[in-house]
């Protein structure tokens, strides 16, 4: 898998799996497969803590698969005029953007809102301004138009 951190801290890298365990469903949660990848790469074990972080989950992170060694960042500006059109997708709501073709286009985009209020973004450190958050990941292949890939909320 590939990981891309946020905050700029760690350049992205390509982990291997570890192992990989079926969860079956409960209650309301689908059936689902627990990845753990081999995360004891030192610069992952002693990376500080972005701002507002705990020292335990330093930083956040994108996690693509299959890995692509291409994949990258987008910065909000050189998304903002190609995003989905749907509820909750707005440059303030924007996550974090990927780009996973040499084309320089997102490919992905990841989007958390406040689920009653979509122009509002969750907080990404403090307390929330929201009832409850929201989430879409929305991806597309070259030429195509965005789908949406998964979504999720807390209500």
């Amino acid at each position: 898998m590939t990981i891309l951190p946020l905050g700029g801290q760690l350049s992205a890298r390509t982990l291997p799996v570890a192992a990989v365990k079926a969860q079956p469903a409960v209650d309301d949660y689908p059936a689902t497969w627990v990845v753990s990848l081999d995360a004891t790469e030192e610069a992952f074990l002693t990376a500080p803590a972005d701002p507002g972080r705990a020292g335990e989950t330093p930083f956040d992170a994108v996690v693509v698969y299959p890995a692509s060694g291409k994949g990258v960042l987008k910065a909000d500006q050189t998304v903002n005029r190609d995003l989905p059109r749907a509820e909750g997708c707005s440059a303030q709501t924007l996550w974090a953007a990927v780009d996973l073709e040499p084309d320089g286009r997102a490919d992905g985009a990841i989007f958390r809102f406040c689920c009653d209020r979509p122009e509002v973004p969750t907080a990404t450190s403090g307390p929330s301004p929201c009832e409850s958050n929201c989430q879409a990941i929305f991806s597309r292949d070259l030429g195509k138009p965005w789908g949406l890939a998964y979504q999720s909320s807390e209500d």
